[in-house]
């Protein structure tokens, strides 16, 4: 039984390792690309290749399979905006049903690959409560899927947000030196495709639908659905109401340009303000004692070394 338990022990620990450095390797390897493609100026519009990637074409047909099987017939293929695929930039029609049958094969991978490492371990014994574990194996399997996305969401919005006052300030200067404001968005866009590639591929849809024919306001809220960011709402709001009444384009993006700014210096002091609260627990729980035990554990040696007989 020991053996087992060692080898079993060894098994998980490779491939532990081995999924670690795929991962490490996926995650090298999509950034290598995604600088050569900055550098070559080839960032499409079209995130396509954002959730297969890193998979291979027969994982991606058999999600496809599971997905399709599992999707609801009363369901669009075109999602309406807002969605959780469009705010972590995934622009593919397959997008969906990937995830969904991500969730359905982890579901069911998730269980059976618990079994398989903890049986081993624990023996015939411990069959009953692997055996209970099991669902909420499955249950993390299934959500781990929109997990990630939710996460993709997070983090491409966090860019986004990094990135628009620098836009907001280059479209002020593009449009007092005489452009107007469709050929703003898209020099804007184009600029920011190296320092914030998010931002730019946001702005180069947003050009593209304005070309294409839709109106402004559509467009624009278009824009403000797929970012689900209240700067960017506030935003929208303000090229409508400069469209609807005429007002001058080049003073509103300035004040709203200021604005964020300053949202986003109070934003750093109060973040910076309520860094002593949180830092309040762990020093009383794990620096303070260690601190006391530094000062005064060699008086205390001493004192009951001379207490004892």
């Amino acid at each position: 039984m020991d053996h087992i338990q060692t080898i079993s022990l060894l098994v998980l620990l490779i491939g532990a390792l081995g999924s670690a450095g795929l991962f490490l390797y996926l995650q090298e390897r999509r950034r290598v690309m995604a600088w050569r493609r900055r550098i070559g100026q080839t960032l499409q519009v079209s995130g396509r290749h954002d959730f297969s990637a890193s998979i291979t074409p027969h994982l991606v047909r058999l999600l496809k399979r599971l997905g399709r099987g599992a999707q609801e017939s009363q369901q669009s293929p075109d999602l309406p905006l807002p969605n959780p695929y469009a705010t972590a930039g995934l622009r593919s029609p397959d997008t969906p049903i990937l995830v969904r049958g991500a969730k359905l094969l982890g579901a069911a991978l998730v269980p059976s690959a618990f079994l398989g490492l903890a049986l081993p371990v624990w023996g015939a014994d411990g069959f009953p409560v692997a055996l209970l574990l099991c669902p909420i194996a499955a249950m993390t399997g299934w959500t781990a899927p929109e997990i990630w996305l939710r996460t993709r969401a997070q983090t491409r919005q966090s860019h986004l947000m990094k990135g628009f006052p620098d836009a907001l300030d280059l479209m002020v200067i593009c449009v007092e030196a005489g452009m107007g404001l469709d050929a703003s968005i898209n020099r804007v866009g184009q600029e920011l495709k190296v320092m914030h590639p998010a931002l730019g591929e946001e702005l180069n849809l947003l050009a593209v639908e304005l070309r294409a024919g839709r109106t402004r306001v559509e467009a624009f809220r278009n824009f403000g659905l797929r970012a689900q960011l209240e700067e960017v709402r506030n935003f929208v709001t303000v090229m409508i109401q400069t469209e609807r009444f005429g007002t001058s384009i080049g003073q509103a993006l300035r004040i709203h340009s200021e604005a964020v700014r300053t949202r986003q210096r109070l934003q750093a002091n109060e973040t910076a303000a309520k860094l002593p609260v949180k830092l309040l627990l762990p020093l009383i729980f794990f620096i303070l004692p260690c601190l006391l035990l530094i000062v005064l554990g060699p008086a205390i040696i001493q004192v009951m070394g001379m207490f004892q007989p």
